[in-house]
């Protein structure tokens, strides 16, 4: 996902776009070979994904930098088993178009409680 370390969304939206369940499974790195490859590269990315996610939702309480950053360090200990970054980014988009029900903040908490939906999902 070199759109996300270049920041760009167009190409990003173009995968985005595309990207589906069934989708995660036939493509990318895991988040373990990720990890091992670059790790901060790979924060930096999720870091990315979210300051995006961030921008594109009107709620009245966003996430701030350290908070996504912190964030993103979660995420990627969630999503290290047999996970992908497609799957992160597939995660954002559900719940973007509400796949995980109604929210009116972005937390920490709000965050980490869609994994266990995204989860079921991809079961």
């Amino acid at each position: 996902m070199q759109c996300l370390v270049e920041n760009n969304s167009i190409e990003l939206a173009s995968i985005e776009r595309k990207l589906t369940i069934k989708e995660v499974f036939q493509t990318g790195s895991s988040i373990a070979q990720l990890i091992k490859a670059d790790e901060n590269t790979l924060i930096k990315t999720v870091y990315a994904i979210l300051y995006r996610f961030n921008n594109l939702i009107n709620v009245s309480k966003k996430l701030n930098d350290d908070q996504m950053i912190a964030l993103s360090a979660d995420l990627i200990e969630a999503f290290k088993y047999g996970d992908t970054l497609e799957d992160i980014v597939l995660l954002f988009k559900m719940a973007r178009n509400g796949s995980f029900g109604d929210f009116y903040r972005l937390d920490h908490v709000v965050i980490m409680g869609w994994i266990p939906k995204y989860m079921d999902e991809k079961a």
